[in-house]
């Protein structure tokens, strides 16, 4: 099972041929991401001139021209040493 390298939001460049379209603008943005199928990261996309949305897998982007993703989409792991506690908000009525 493998982590989604892009989160909702990121705009991806699809490489060209997976659409077999004439048209030159392979540039989509993630709408949602979707549970993995056969062990592959799937996503929703919209291109901005299209009125619906498509599925490709993360093996359809183009790495090289899309940036991975650093927003606040991405899931963090806590730390190891860090508990969910935190003790200075706990307030004692006396």
């Amino acid at each position: 099972m493998s982590d989604p390298i892009y989160a909702v939001g990121d705009t991806v460049f699809l490489k060209s041929g997976i659409l077999r379209t004439m048209s030159p603008e392979l540039a989509c943005r993630i709408i949602s991401v979707l549970p993995e199928a056969q062990g592959v990261v799937q996503y929703r996309v919209r291109f901005g001139s299209e009125t619906f949305e498509r599925r490709v897998t993360e093996a359809d982007i183009g790495r090289a021209a899309s940036p991975m993703s650093k927003g606040p989409g991405r899931p963090t792991s806590p730390s190891a040493t860090s508990s969910w506690v935190n003790p200075n908000s706990i307030r004692i009525k006396k």
